[in-house]
């Protein structure tokens, strides 16, 4: 199985029950959410926390799998310790999304699409991808891309301790990476968005993909 929960805000919290949400969640979590400085960024981080709550008692029962239960690799990826469960988050301007599955490794990546000069960006793609994003003047392409390598950064586990560039992609939405083969999926949430997602495994059944809204 593998669902994707993801929610939409645009307004800060009342006080109060920014609060009540916070108390739902383990001391640590509740030290590094407080150390951001815009409302944004604690609300994104707090948001994802409920998404894994949220889904993991929905649709994963297990006694093991609380958030109290949540460790670091050496790299900083979360994990569940002594569990088949796995699980990712990413959250840009507006929206957080969450994945879990138990079934293999999984990352996610979300990003708004919105102008920026990629100028920069060019030694992360190859000449052919390059191509693309250079003729698109809306910067979706480059967003296509962008968000694939770093789902599968993500999913991997070392995060940006791996170049971007080393990430090769096909054109049948898959990719590898230092020889191990990674299944690429586009996630639909709203066009203002491009979000992919990606797998060690091929998705058979689909992905459960919902939004959710917090009383």
């Amino acid at each position: 199985m593998v669902v994707i929960q993801y929610i939409r805000f645009k307004k800060q919290l009342p006080e109060k029950v920014f609060e009540s949400y916070m108390n739902l969640l383990p001391e640590k979590d509740r030290q590094n959410i407080r150390r951001f400085l815009r409302w944004q960024d604690r609300e994104a981080a707090l948001y994802g926390r409920l998404l894994l709550a949220s889904g993991i008692n929905k649709y994963f029962k297990d006694s093991n799998l609380t958030l109290h239960n949540i460790y670091l690799n050496e790299w900083g990826r979360p994990f569940f310790k002594d569990s088949e469960i796995d699980f990712n988050i990413s959250h840009t301007d507006g929206c957080v999304v969450c994945i879990i599955t138990n079934e293999g490794r999984v990352g996610i990546d979300i990003e708004l699409i919105r102008a920026i000069d990629t100028e920069g960006f060019q030694k992360y793609m190859d000449a052919l991808q390059w191509q693309e994003i250079a003729g698109d003047s809306s910067c979706t392409s480059f967003y296509k891309y962008w968000t694939m390598k770093e789902s599968l950064i993500k999913a991997e586990g070392r995060g940006l301790s791996i170049p971007l560039s080393d990430v090769k992609i096909d054109t049948k939405g898959a990719a590898k990476l230092y020889g191990h083969r990674w299944h690429l999926t586009e996630v639909s949430i709203d066009r203002r968005y491009m979000c992919h997602a990606a797998t060690d495994f091929s998705i058979e059944d689909g992905i459960q993909i919902l939004e959710v809204f917090f009383p």
